[in-house]
């Protein structure tokens, strides 16, 4: 994390503070300690977010997965605020989910430590394995989206385009288009 933290900071970004991530891999499950978390580069409408291990010397299981497939990016998180219509629409088009899990992580603030609150829901990972795809909804987003963390030295003010780079790009478009609830002409 500090490296990748260092060379964000020498391309003029501003990150937050690192923050150790909770959550539910099942629903029903109990909300703990996932072994990673975070340091953002915040935008007024997104961010980018970058995951590390809480112990280098004992990977999370999670990161661990994420790197034997391929370095660098791996979660492409779409925001909502309805996740319920997401996974009805996405489950009766025939896309697994995991349905609705809660996720949180604590967060400094101005005015102390808070928590964060997600609801999150997984689309199926065997139908996209060029990463961990997903869907949230923020409950607390004045927590993440402090304005103090995006007066970024570079200027930068949002991340506006993700690229994919497929052998097979309209198969891609219409996965995504799938799941984003887009018609395509």
């Amino acid at each position: 994390m500090a490296q990748t933290a260092a060379r964000y900071g020498a391309m003029g970004f501003l990150l937050t503070p690192y923050s150790l991530h909770s959550g539910a891999w099942k629903p029903g499950d109990p909300v703990a300690r996932q072994g990673y978390g975070n340091r953002c580069v915040m935008f007024r409408n997104n961010y980018l977010e970058i995951l590390a291990s809480e112990n280098s010397a004992l990977p999370s299981a999670r990161i661990a997965n994420f790197l034997t497939h391929h370095q660098g990016a791996h979660i492409i998180c779409f925001g909502t605020q309805d996740l319920e219509a997401v996974a009805t629409r996405l489950q009766a088009t025939g896309i697994n989910t995991s349905d609705v899990l809660p996720l949180q992580r604590d967060i400094d603030t101005p005015e102390g430590m808070r928590t964060a609150k997600f609801q999150r829901l997984i689309f199926a990972p065997d139908t996209s394995p060029e990463g961990f795809i997903q869907a949230a909804l923020h409950l607390t987003p004045e927590y993440i989206h402090q304005p103090r963390f995006m007066a970024h030295p570079n200027q930068a003010v949002a991340l506006s385009e993700v690229f994919l780079v497929t052998d097979d790009p309209d198969g891609f478009e219409a996965k995504y288009a799938h799941y984003c609830g887009i018609a395509l002409a």
